[in-house]
């Protein structure tokens, strides 16, 4: 783009002197807006180059972070899973445990019941 710039300048200094006797002045004068205005780009240029530079290094810098927690959010759902699991197989364990408790419970009674009879034939001899 500088380069493109500067050929235009050149360029247009060129036509001028090829174009007729001009003075050194006049020249300078004719030229003076443009190269004004070719500085001003360049300045322009410059600063858009910087904030692209800082654009990119803060794109660099989410991206780490991004994928810093994809790799997090993977633990998680892992450590989830493995949660699931063992609720699952508590939950299990729970509804067996308590068949076992219901049929020691039903056992305990007639246990009970059969302790009571002893317990009445005992007093009636």
């Amino acid at each position: 783009m500088k380069k493109i710039v500067k050929l235009s300048v050149v360029g247009l200094a060129t036509v001028g002197l090829l174009s007729g006797c001009a003075t050194k002045k006049y020249v300078q004068e004719q030229i003076a807006p443009v190269k004004s205005k070719v500085s001003q780009l360049e300045e322009k240029v410059n600063s858009i180059e910087s904030e692209l530079s800082a654009l990119k290094q803060q794109v660099g810098s989410n991206t780490e972070r991004i994928n810093q927690l994809e790799n997090e959010l993977n633990e998680i759902k892992g450590k989830l899973a493995t949660i699931e699991r063992k609720s699952d197989q508590a939950l299990a364990n729970s509804s067996q445990n308590s068949e076992e408790i219901k049929k020691i419970e039903a056992k305990l009674k007639r246990l009970h019941i059969n302790v009571d009879r002893v317990f009445q034939k005992g007093l009636r001899k």
